[in-house]
């Protein structure tokens, strides 16, 4: 009579831990679709300035592709070095042509990272992009990475 006792309440207890790791994991798949749904617009918007910014690229308005960088930025390349660089991009890589975005990266709902596969006339290689929301609210570059040495992706030559 006792074993009889005990085995049903170790059922009952096990019952009652399989619920809760039901309900938990219920709970957590909720939440993290509650959290991800939010990130879009986030998303949507930090994608819009990279195409704003390879439009810029493309047109030669690299002052406006700088003017749009977050303070911090501008503090750690000032105008002149940004427009070099850009410009010997320009000559190294060529007109930019498309890009796939290949992973997005919202943190604290204040900056984006995001990652793409980005081909130009001459080479395909990976970019990345840092956006943040400054103290006005505003979406701009934190940083821009060239993976020119190919440890994020192999760097593929094209013509």
């Amino acid at each position: 009579m006792f074993i009889r006792v005990v085995g049903v309440m170790m059922n009952k207890n096990k019952l009652t831990i399989l619920i809760i790791v039901v309900m938990a994991f219920i709970l957590f798949r909720y939440m993290f679709s509650v959290i991800f749904k939010n990130d879009k617009p986030l998303r949507k918007e930090a994608e819009n300035k990279v195409s704003l910014f390879q439009s810029l690229y493309n047109s030669q308005h690299l002052d406006k592709i700088y003017n749009e960088s977050c303070d911090d930025f501008q503090q750690a390349t000032p105008r002149d070095e940004f427009l070099s660089i850009m410009n010997g991009k320009m000559e190294v890589f060529g007109e930019f042509e498309h890009s796939t975005l290949l992973h997005s990266n919202v943190i604290n709902s204040k900056k984006i990272i995001l990652s793409y596969r980005t081909t130009y006339k001459y080479y395909s290689l990976i970019e990345e992009f840092i956006y943040n929301y400054n103290d006005k609210k505003d979406l701009c570059l934190q940083s821009f990475y060239i993976d020119d040495s190919g440890k994020r992706g192999n760097v593929i030559k094209l013509k």
